[in-house]
């Protein structure tokens, strides 16, 4: 017997770019956003949240696609620690649509693919450049929203 998926996938190859959105990044940025919240005890609703504050070295990511793993599923009923309620994720590709004051703006409307681990920037791993190491990091979608 012949099975077929109703998955259509298109290589993207070097003309990523056409399936890019199209709209155009809002100037100045929205002060709130759109996000899916997940609350303890597994419940998640489509919510307006006010837009992250950005630090002097942040940059702010649309997020086009995104990936809910297991490792995500397993938090689902049990988030980690104090929080009540996350944003969740960590698998993610989009565009940046802000920059902190201390980076280049030509980076605003770039594709990128995120990095679910964020390092503490001092530990001694950090210092030594040894990030995926850090002593103190954290993860996106569990100990802050993704």
């Amino acid at each position: 017997m012949k099975t077929t998926s109703k998955l259509e996938l298109t290589p993207i190859g070097s003309d990523y770019k056409s399936i890019l959105p199209k709209h155009q990044i809002p100037d100045p940025l929205p002060e709130i956003m759109k996000a899916w919240i997940t609350y303890k005890g597994g419940k998640t609703v489509l919510e307006e949240v006010p837009l992250p504050k950005m630090l002097p070295d942040d940059v702010l990511v649309e997020p086009l696609w995104i990936s809910i793993c297991a490792s995500d599923a397993n938090k689902f009923v049990d988030l980690t620690g104090d929080l009540k309620k996350t944003v969740f994720g960590h698998e993610f590709a989009g565009r940046i649509v802000g920059v902190g004051e201390n980076v280049n703006k030509a980076l605003i409307g770039q594709t990128v693919v995120g990095e679910e681990h964020y390092p503490c920037l001092q530990c001694s791993s950090c210092l030594e450049g040894k990030f995926d190491r850090c002593q103190k990091e954290g993860f996106l979608g569990w100990y802050k929203s993704g």
